[in-house]
Order: structure tokens, then sequence, then C-alpha cells
């Protein structure tokens, strides 16, 4: 057997699964409540996807609950038809996931597609790169096959912006006191007598 024509690999299943990086920090802090506000309003969009095609890249702006289904249809998509998936993640300063990226390679060449920019608290995705057309003409339509039925992300969003509302109301609802506040005394810090004086 002729050595100069082995090729030496791993084995398929290796290949094909996705390389995840260590996430990186951001600068901030993310603001909860412009965030649940921002999914809320995510949940109320009249179309579960919209996409569109600006500059030579994709922009997709999808319901609360069409981007939660895309986000793991993106990936199970890519890693299932043998692409090489890196995923890498963005962190705000507490540890809450901001932003998600896949970067799509192809498994033989090595050649990098196109990369996934996936917006967590807005529900959009932009998908840029040399291969945008084969997302776009070849892709797309598969992986929105793969999304829950219209009727299921419709009441899937119907719940999003139920909760949301309901964290929205705990965060702006006044605090329940048991003992009424003193000028005197710290929040939390005051011991007050049957008469309500200090004690």
């Amino acid at each position: 057997m002729d050595d100069s024509k082995v090729k030496v690999g791993l084995s398929p299943s290796l290949l094909t699964t996705p390389i995840v990086t260590p996430p990186d920090k951001k600068k901030y802090s993310l603001n909860k409540d412009r965030a649940i506000k921002k999914i809320h309003e995510a949940a109320s969009r009249q179309l579960n996807v919209k996409l569109e095609y600006k500059q030579g890249k994709v922009v997709m702006e999808l319901s609360a609950s069409a981007y939660t289904n895309m986000t793991r249809a993106l990936e199970h998509y890519y890693v299932q038809n043998g692409y090489q998936v890196t995923k890498d993640s963005k962190l705000d300063k507490q540890d809450f996931p901001v932003e998600t990226y896949l970067s799509i390679k192809n498994l033989e060449t090595q050649k990098k597609l196109f990369r996934i920019c996936m917006y967590h608290t807005t529900c959009r995705i932009l998908v840029t790169g040399a291969l945008i057309d084969d997302f776009l003409y070849k892709h797309i339509e598969d992986i929105v096959k793969s999304l829950d039925s219209e009727l299921q992300l419709n009441e899937l969003n119907k719940e999003i912006q139920r909760i949301c509302l309901d964290e929205q109301a705990q965060k702006s609802s006044p605090k329940d006191k048991s003992t009424p506040d003193c000028k005197k005394c710290k929040p939390g810090k005051s011991l007050q007598t049957s008469l309500g004086e200090h004690a």
C-alpha cells in the first residue's frame, strides 16, 4: 500500500462536534429591566421570522419564541450537515449571556463560509461572510422548516409576554413593609416597641 495516499483524520463524530471557546466578558452589566422590555417587545412582533438582505448581510428579526428555536436550529443544522461549527459567547460582567457567535467552516477545506451573530436581548441575528448566498439560498429554508409551528410559536410568545409583564410588575410594585418607616433609622435597622418608639 502506498503511504503517500493514506490520509490521517478524525472519526466523523469528532469532526462534526461544535468547538466551544471560553466566553468573553463585556465591560458592562446588562440592564435587566431594559432586557425584559426588549424581550417583551420581541414576543409581541407580528412576524415570527423577518429576513432582510442588506448590503451583503442577512439580518433576521425574530419573535422571542422563534429566536429561541432558531438559535438551536442553526447550530443543529450545521453540525448535522457536516460543517465545522465554532461557538463563541459574550457575557456581561455578571455572567449573563448577551451574544453568541457561530463560525461556520467547510469541513474539508477549512474555509470559513460565514459567521452568525445572535443578539439575545433584541432577538436579532446577523449573518455575514463570503458565502452568504449559500446561507440565503440553500440553508435557511430547511432551517426555518425545522422550527416549531406558527401556532406553537404564537402560544409560546403569549407565555413569554405574560412572564415579562409579571417580572416588570414585581419590580414596579412597592415593597411590603411590616414596620413603618422611621426617619431616624436606616432601613432594616430599626427596632420598634408596641408603642412605635425606639427600643
